[in-house]
This record gives C-alpha cells, structure tokens and sequence, in this order.
C-alpha cells in the first residue's frame, strides 16, 4: 500500500505586488530563498512549496504558497526568532518589493 501523504490543512502566502520599480531576481529565489525557507521550516512541519510567477496584468507578480500540515506547524516555525532573522535577512538578496503576508486554514483541497 502506497504511504499517504500527510494532510494539508494550513497555507502562508507571500504576495510580490506589481509595481514599475519592483526588482525580482527569481533565478536567486529559486535557487536560495526557497530551499533555505524549506530547510529551516520543515523540521517545524513546512510540507510543500508553490511558487507563482502571475500574468503580466496581474496586481501581483509573485504568489508564493507554503503548505503546513496545522496552523501550530506554522506557529511554532515562524515564532524561531533566529530563523525568521535569517530568512528575513536574505529577501533584499532578491527583491525590492515589500512582501505581503496572507495565512489561513484550508476549508477544501
């Protein structure tokens, strides 16, 4: 029998807003921010990772969604002072942008 995957039931979005001056290194983002995120945060229950580079006419250029198994999951990894210092010290590494946070339990998927 094939090992089920753990259950989804918690998101953290980052939105990239669209403007004339944002700055976007995405090779860099891929490359560093997001395995850096994912290794500091899944000992602390991160499960999965979507990145999203929108439509041009989009208001936002990035959607970024992080997948917790339980909203004490994403509690108890953002609450590390020492690992949020870290990964928040990296985003000037590939944005100008001001990242915009949106959490929220899943209610269907």
């Amino acid at each position: 029998m094939a090992e089920q995957s753990p259950k989804i039931t918690y998101t953290s979005t980052v939105l990239y807003r669209r403007t004339p001056s944002l700055e976007f290194n995405l090779e860099y983002y891929l490359a560093h921010h997001i395995p850096l995120c994912m290794r500091l945060w899944k000992p602390h229950g991160v499960l999965d990772c979507r990145v999203v580079e929108t439509e041009p006419d989009q208001e936002y250029a990035y959607v970024v969604t992080m997948m917790w198994g339980d909203e004490s999951q994403y509690k108890k990894a953002f609450s590390q002072k020492e690992e949020m210092k870290e990964i928040m010290g990296d985003v000037g590494k590939f944005t100008n942008g001001e990242p915009t946070f949106v959490v929220g339990r899943v209610v269907m998927g």
